[in-house]
């Protein structure tokens, strides 16, 4: 994924500063308030989202921060998340400037966390690059993915009706 520049990132990082990156995959954030948070810090943006929203027990609820380990599976990929979007922006041209990848894997949930736990979550490319994911590693993961995926969508096909059939079923 390209990296665009824009931040600082306004992350706070455990040493009390902020993370200040200014390249990302990807960026959250109100940009025209000059709110930015890098793709590695999408957990401080929506706690500051759902504080925002319902106060502060919400934002205890929002992602918890955590680091992967170990990649397990590749369960799906998306440009956006639709429950986050208004109606105008779902109803119209829905602008794919990063990926991200549903990833399962063994997670570590606090700093020095070296077991972790197994947990799905959705990751930017640069999240996948801080947790040194290969390259090898990452095209065997999308490898087995698409296969997965070609053998669900040919055996959902076979449900759908044939354009014959469809137009067979309008006739009558």
């Amino acid at each position: 994924m390209p990296e665009s520049k824009r931040g600082p990132c306004q992350a706070a990082l455990e040493s009390g500063n902020l993370c200040g990156r200014e390249w990302s995959s990807c960026w959250y954030g109100a940009a025209r308030k000059g709110i930015h948070f890098c793709s590695s810090h999408r957990s401080a943006w929506l706690a500051l989202v759902a504080a925002k929203r319902n106060g502060a027990a919400a934002a205890a609820e929002a992602e918890e921060e955590t680091v992967l380990h170990e990649v397990d599976y590749l369960l799906g990929t998306r440009y956006c998340e639709p429950s986050r979007m208004k109606a105008k922006q779902r109803r119209n041209k829905v602008e794919k400037s990063t990926m991200e990848f549903c990833v399962q894997g063994n997670f570590a949930c606090e700093v020095g966390d070296m077991r972790g736990e197994i947990d799905t979550r959705w990751l930017t490319l640069d999240e996948l690059i801080e947790a040194a994911c290969s390259r090898e590693e990452f095209k065997n993961t999308y490898e087995a993915y698409l296969k997965a995926l070609k053998k669900t969508f040919e055996s959902d096909a076979k449900r759908l009706k044939t354009a014959a059939e469809l137009e067979d079923d309008t006739d009558s």
